[in-house]
């Protein structure tokens, strides 16, 4: 066991099994730094209880609570009332990837971290979805060589907003697409995208990432102006770094053959049977 770990194990029991909460029939977690391994003497302790109903969980505590010295942050799940499925992508980065349960009933709450686990259908959505948002800001494979790709038509130029004398405009639609390649690195990886206070700095934990990536991201996000030699500087990073999503996508057999018809096809599921977006007050994490 490493220093980290034996440190989470001291404080969940010197500051979490002692609360009269723990003794609740409930199953219970921990999230936030403790469950990442960030944590420090100053952090507060980030508590999930899981109940099978609301009723169950009525008469027991919920909200901040100050104690042995302490701000615990404490939220319920009930299971009810939640579909994994539902929640943002970021909320369900944080129950498959920082969530450390402490006490489990019948598997509960490890059947609802399942639950949260990214498909392979959605998997392949969220590549789709990536690949055509990039292909209208003019981010594309084989750019000038291909007109149609997949179902893709190159009709955005990525420099639209230069040829209209907005080289600022230009650099903003670029700033855009990084975000979108960064997505679309952590589906790659069948992971969702967690919230933008980690988004970067957990790339590091990815078992996969494109050839070269963090050269690319330094000329991507580290321009020295907004000339255009510095934009074209930057679009070629990113052709580089899409080049080699594509490639691993393909690997993976993640992209279809029509990827404008496989998008439209999704965007219909998604507001027909309002897939997502679930995201009441004890699942808005302090994010």
């Amino acid at each position: 066991m490493d220093h980290r770990s034996m440190l989470r194990e001291q404080i969940i029991e010197k500051y979490i099994k002692p609360l009269d909460l723990y003794k609740e029939n409930a199953c219970i977690a921990v999230q936030g730094g403790l469950a990442r391994g960030t944590f420090t003497a100053d952090s507060d302790i980030d508590i999930v209880m899981l109940f099978e109903t609301g009723e169950e969980g009525s008469k027991v505590f919920k909200g901040v609570l100050n104690k042995f010295g302490k701000r615990y942050d404490v939220r319920h799940i009930y299971i009810d009332q939640c579909q994994p499925i539902k929640w943002l992508d970021k909320i369900r980065y944080i129950y498959c990837k920082e969530t450390i349960i402490l006490k489990d009933r019948n598997d509960l709450f490890q059947n609802l971290i399942k639950q949260a686990v990214m498909s392979k259908e959605e998997q392949l959505d969220l590549i789709v979805r990536t690949l055509k948002k990039l292909e209208n800001k003019g981010i594309v494979i084989g750019r000038g060589k291909l007109r149609e790709w997949r179902g893709l038509k190159y009709e955005d130029p990525v420099d639209y907003w230069v040829k209209k004398g907005d080289l600022l405009a230009g650099h903003g639609r670029l700033n855009e697409c990084i975000t979108l390649i960064i997505k679309m690195i952590y589906a790659l990886n069948k992971e969702f995208t967690p919230s933008s206070k980690g988004r970067f700095n957990f790339l590091r934990e990815l078992a996969w990432l494109p050839d070269n990536f963090y050269q690319h991201l330094e000329v991507i996000m580290c321009y020295r102006d907004f000339s255009l030699n510095e934009f074209w500087r930057r679009v070629t990073s990113l052709d580089l770094l899409l080049n080699s999503c594509i490639t691993r996508a393909l690997e993976l057999e993640l992209v279809p053959l029509n990827i404008s018809w496989h998008y439209k096809k999704i965007n219909s599921n998604l507001y027909s049977d309002n897939t997502k977006g679930e995201n009441n007050d004890d699942l808005d994490q302090k994010l």
